[in-house]
């Protein structure tokens, strides 16, 4: 996920009394960082790799609660509440290659799933861009993930009910796209 939507997740936290505390990222005190930038940055590393919408709603759960959560009960009810992804039956090959060609799997739904796959990359890099300190590359890697969703939403609705229900179990975090 990107910052802003770990920081949309921990916003939900620090706006509960109990998360005063780590409220506000003040400037740095005989050079050491605030307690709640700490805070702030180890959840973020600990937990930055999670996907958005499976961290907000970690959040608001633990936001309805009566204390500051540590990282290892949000990492158990991220886990908690991850989608299984369940196995689908693979379409029958007729290709001799071992390749399925877009025509054998349908058309726009392969395309779909090329425009899925390519968010995937994406996200991963925009996640290595910010992890390794190389904010140059965000604009670019932004535009690209704007644009793309903004493709998968013009297929998404082209897709029949079948092939709809088979994305939707493989990726239901799309419906947030």
């Amino acid at each position: 996920m990107i910052r802003e939507d770990f920081l949309r997740g921990y916003l939900l936290l620090t706006t509960q009394p109990w998360g005063k505390l780590y409220r506000t990222v003040s400037e740095k005190q005989n050079g050491e960082p605030s307690p709640a930038e700490i805070q702030l940055e180890l959840y973020y590393q600990v937990l930055g790799m999670t996907h958005a919408t499976v961290w907000q709603q970690a959040c608001a759960i633990h936001a309805m609660g009566n204390r500051w959560p540590s990282v290892d009960d949000l990492k158990i009810t991220v886990q908690q509440h991850s989608p299984i992804l369940t196995a689908l039956p693979a379409p029958q090959q007729t290709n001799r290659d071992g390749y399925f060609s877009k025509d054998e799997f349908g058309r726009v739904l392969y395309e779909t799933i090329s425009t899925i796959g390519s968010l995937l990359g994406l996200r991963e890099q925009m996640a290595v861009a910010i992890h390794a300190e190389q904010p140059e590359k965000l604009p670019d890697l932004q535009k690209r993930h704007r644009g793309m969703q903004q493709l998968l939403a013009k297929q998404l609705p082209t897709l029949n009910n079948d092939e709809m229900d088979r994305v939707l179990v493989q990726y239901p975090w799309i419906v947030a796209v």
